[in-house]
């Protein structure tokens, strides 16, 4: 099996794909609501 580093990484594309999309999906998901999420990292105490 003499495969062209091209050809493996074609074999990878075609055979996971969907993680690739999911992996997307998720980071432009994130992106476009970090208004939401991103002060809940803050741990800022409003206890005063």
């Amino acid at each position: 099996m003499n495969e062209r580093p091209m050809e493996k990484l074609v074999c990878f594309l075609c055979d996971y794909w969907w993680i690739i999309l999911i992996i997307i999906v998720l980071g432009l998901t994130a992106y476009f609501t970090r208004d939401l999420w991103l002060p809940l990292l803050a741990f800022v105490s409003t206890v005063a």
